[in-house]
């Protein structure tokens, strides 16, 4: 969790900027812009073109899923805030499945509807784990994902990733803000700094070797948001 509360955020973003006082509200937007765009970045391009991964534990969460055999439905519903799909483990018969390359790969298989059974595959679309084969039973399914945090709301509340995180968050709810102003003599020398915020931290988690390998992409229309700061 954060250190810093929304209001705290709000009141450093405020001192950053300095001349530009725009309405209170802009500060309240800035700062939630800033903080869902850092937490829905999956690469950050550094200062030598390099993509470095962006991981925060904190996202990691699981939902439990029953497929509903008589429905004769091949899929189960995946969590309305997830974000990247990590994972898929049947919990009744203690399978992690594999996931299927692509869309393509899944509706190129022949009988889905007809071959059932414990699935052994799945692949993501829209809001949806597709299976394969189709369960004939209703089992469990566990779904490991990153999930997209809510906004911040109420001037004590604060973000759910750590507090080392609170300065690069007004750091770059700054750098948005002066993109919106044009200003852009400033924002090139406030992303030097932003950049050594970001180096500082990215690939803290790396020494844990967690298994992170076997990872279901976002859906297109999230993808590169915000990446490129």
């Amino acid at each position: 969790m954060g250190n810093k509360t929304f209001a705290e955020l709000q009141a450093e973003l405020k001192t950053e900027m300095g001349e530009w006082s725009p309405s209170d509200e802009k500060y309240d937007e800035w700062i939630n812009t800033a903080y869902l765009t850092l937490t829905t970045m999956v690469y950050y391009i550094d200062r030598n073109g390099r993509r470095r991964r962006v991981y925060f534990p904190e996202l990691g969460d699981v939902s439990s899923e029953t497929v509903d055999s008589d429905s004769e439905n091949p899929y189960v519903s995946i969590p309305e805030n997830a974000y990247i799909i990590e994972t898929v483990h049947d919990y009744t018969n203690d399978v992690k499945l594999a996931r299927l390359t692509d869309w393509r790969a899944y509706i190129s298989k022949t009988g889905r509807f007809s071959s059932t059974g414990p699935a052994t595959h799945y692949i993501r679309r829209g809001t949806y784990i597709y299976l394969h084969p189709t369960p004939d039973d209703d089992d469990v399914y566990y779904i490991y994902y990153r999930r997209r945090p809510e906004k911040l709301d109420g001037s004590t509340s604060k973000t759910i990733i750590g507090a080392e995180w609170d300065y690069p968050i007004v750091k770059l709810a700054k750098l948005q803000s002066l993109l919106r102003l044009k200003d852009y003599e400033s924002y090139k020398f406030e992303k030097e700094e932003y950049q050594e915020l970001m180096m500082e931290r990215i690939g803290a988690y790396d020494d844990e070797n967690l298994d992170r390998t076997d990872t279901a992409p976002p859906d297109s229309s999230y993808i590169d948001r915000g990446s490129g700061y």
